[in-house]
């Protein structure tokens, strides 16, 4: 149970991370 909690959490953060990333890059070729 706590191990899938952890799955969603790094899960998450990944998904948050990539979405700054993408918008950084659409910032950035403006």
């Amino acid at each position: 149970m706590r191990r899938l909690k952890l799955e969603i959490i790094s899960l998450l953060c990944l998904s948050f991370i990539e979405a700054n990333i993408t918008t950084l890059m659409a910032v950035a070729s403006r």
